[in-house]
């Protein structure tokens, strides 16, 4: 056909038939696609491919779950890594209205040994004094100045059930718990570490018998100095309580073996362990009275009391 021969009419709608078939082939390429892409989408839709919104929500069954596994594997994790993490013994507070020296133990503060009605709580206190004395390499510092006392040999016996130190993300500082109002803490938080510790070979009051004599200006050794509750006189015998929360009365605990001690030997001697003016034990035999267990005399009394103590500290009376 001469295209020169058809007129304008002809050209216009052979024009128009081209156009309407381009569409109509477009539309139906179109729906072809969409069909084909939607038959994949039911067979597994990508996940990049899917809306935020088409994302199905966790229920709160598997958010329990998960949280659950996380939490038993950050538990496991702590177990294992408490076993070398330091352990809080006792903490030393300051009363800053007072200036007065507080120990914290295991949450129940201390203003001095006579407040003590644990005898493990006061095992606990005396053994971390004489191990802090162990690391000062037996150096104290008093008014007067710098003075050396004896070294002692100790061993941590009464220690706490364990509770890893707890540490500020912050500051990297141990949180031992929050003291009370009026007091601040000191930079003396003793922990274990019982490499740095030997074999406990004495009886436990040749350890605080190093304490030196208020009245003195040079340290004093073998002589028993523990803070104990008020007099005794005229108090009846008691028999020993065998108790762990007993009352933390050195003293009157040693005379009760003391006395049956003599009891069972017969012998008529007076003696009694008591406690001296100043807050230090006083032993009185007959008519004369001694500071110090070495100096007793006669020497079967002196070694009467020391067996009584070596009863008292290993806790078999």
């Amino acid at each position: 056909m001469d295209p020169q021969a058809l007129s304008t009419d002809q050209i216009l709608k052979i024009i128009r038939f081209l156009v309407f078939g381009a569409v109509i082939s477009g539309a139906v390429f179109i729906y072809s696609l969409v069909g084909f892409r939607g038959a994949k989408k039911k067979k597994g839709r990508p996940l990049w491919l899917m809306s935020k919104q088409s994302i199905p929500m966790e229920n709160s069954e598997s958010k329990k779950k998960k949280g659950l596994l996380k939490s038993l594997g950050r538990l496991n994790k702590q177990t294992e890594s408490d076993s070398h993490q330091p352990q809080v013994l006792l903490t030393v507070l300051l009363d800053r209205n007072t200036h007065e020296i507080i120990i914290d133990v295991d949450g129940t503060q201390y203003r001095n040994i006579k407040q003590i009605n644990d005898k493990s709580v006061g095992q606990r206190i005396l053994e971390v004094t004489a191990s802090l004395l162990k690391f000062t390499q037996g150096l104290i510092m008093t008014t007067d100045g710098a003075k050396s006392l004896p070294i002692p040999d100790v061993k941590l016996t009464a220690l706490p059930k364990f509770a890893p130190v707890s540490v500020d993300k912050e500051t990297m500082n141990p949180e031992i718990g929050a003291s009370k109002p009026g007091a601040s803490k000191l930079a003396l938080t003793v922990v274990e570490r019982i490499s740095d510790l030997i074999d406990f070979e004495h009886a436990f009051p040749t350890h605080i018998s190093h304490v030196p004599d208020k009245n003195q200006s040079e340290p004093v050794s073998k002589k028993i100095q523990p803070k104990i509750e008020a007099s005794l006189i005229g108090r009846k015998e008691q028999k020993p309580i065998k108790s762990d929360s007993y009352s933390f009365n050195l003293a009157e605990q040693i005379n009760q073996i003391v006395q049956r001690k003599l009891k069972e030997i017969e012998d008529k001697s007076y003696v009694k362990i008591d406690m001296n003016l100043d807050d230090t034990i006083l032993i009185i035999v007959n008519e004369r009275s001694f500071r110090a267990i070495d100096d007793v005399q006669p020497p079967k009394i002196r070694k009467l009391i020391q067996d009584a103590i070596h009863e008292w500290n290993s806790g078999n009376f």
